[in-house]
């Protein structure tokens, strides 16, 4: 008996084991990356813009082993359900339907950002499109294919096209002028209209010229005040407390990548967070780079890892990362200010 038991506790130990590793994250598969599909705005009116984005990602991937297969410029029309006869006109002849020339949906814009820096795979797939005809639809499914040509599926989103003027209300018309015969009061009228017409033409060219022979050229707004402006907008202490970790790293990234552009006069908005670093030790001096860069570099992979749920940080070290963000852009405006190599 005493054999037994221990075979029986035995057994009961290998299979918690096999339990706890195949549902740990580590056991999943090396190529199953994070896909996370949005539209923006999910309720339109018909031929309103919408913004389409995949977003790929996951730790310890390759941007190379993953196809994203963008559809081309081109207008989508519905399947037709069923063949139905064409209608004709008292003549016999077929006539056109004037809404099979609508198309469902037109694809505007279609592009593909790499975001990736080691060991974090960070694709994104962008389309601008609009609807033109009301109801619900799900959007483009975007073709996404792994490493071994295998298709990698996603939740597709759902929008809602509403008719832009549903009630079929009519604007408010004017009834026509009855003349009366009083064509004296209609030539008085129309000569009236166009001498106020060119003096008004002439007084607004008079003016602009006056305000061009006075104005000087306008003062540049300083990198540090558009920064400022924009992250006030941002309301990054807002999104933290409500939970909002993605919307707070992406618009801190973006906001700090368009600081940097202006301040160095480079283009980082379409850069990963190493081809910064590179560039950031060309543009900076070294005192300052010695100073900064690690700093800068601290908060770039922090924004990067946060875009992923498992690896999101907490409330303080988040507000933490706000008002470092704020004390570097001042100490990087300062420091330029005061450089008189660069005023």
């Amino acid at each position: 008996m005493p054999g037994n038991a221990m075979k029986l506790r035995i057994i009961s130990l290998i299979a918690a084991s096999v339990l706890f590793f195949s549902l740990s994250p580590a056991a999943a598969s090396a190529d199953a990356p994070l896909i996370k599909a949005i539209v923006k705005p999910q309720s339109a009116t018909v031929g309103a813009v919408l913004e389409y984005r995949i977003n790929i990602a996951g730790k310890g991937l390759l941007a190379k082993d993953f196809q994203i297969l963008l559809p081309e410029k081109k207008e989508c029309y519905p399947e037709k359900e069923g063949a139905t006869a064409p209608a004709k006109n008292k003549n016999g002849e077929e006539e056109e339907n004037p809404a099979e020339a609508v198309p469902l949906y037109v694809i505007h814009r279609a592009t593909r950002d790499d975001r990736s820096t080691e060991g974090v795979l960070d694709l994104t797939a962008a389309l601008e499109l609009s609807f033109y005809r009301p109801g619900k639809y799900s959007l483009p499914e975007i073709d996404i294919k792994n490493a071994r040509g295998e298709k990698v599926g996603y939740q597709v989103p759902v929008v809602e096209i509403k008719e832009s003027n549903a009630q079929g209300t009519l604007e408010e018309i004017e009834p026509p002028l009855d003349l009366g015969g009083n064509y004296t009061r209609l030539i008085i009228l129309i000569a009236s209209v166009i001498a106020a017409t060119l003096a008004a033409v002439f007084l607004f060219r008079y003016i602009k010229r006056k305000r061009a022979e006075k104005a000087a050229t306008p003062e540049p707004v300083p990198p540090l005040e558009i920064f400022l402006r924009d992250m006030a907008r941002l309301g990054g202490a807002g999104l933290i407390a409500a939970g909002k970790i993605e919307e707070y790293v992406f618009g801190v990234s973006m906001i700090f990548r368009k600081f940097l552009s202006s301040l160095y006069n480079i283009d980082a908005t379409e850069m990963t967070s190493d081809e910064i670093d590179r560039l950031l030790k060309k543009v900076m001096s070294r005192e300052s780079y010695a100073r900064n860069g690690a700093v800068i570099m601290q908060s770039f992979h922090l924004w990067d890892l946060s875009k992923f749920a498992e690896f999101a940080p907490s409330q303080e070290i988040l507000e933490a990362n706000l008002e470092k963000t704020g004390r570097m852009a001042r100490n990087l405006s300062e420091e330029m200010s005061s450089d008189p190599a660069r005023v």
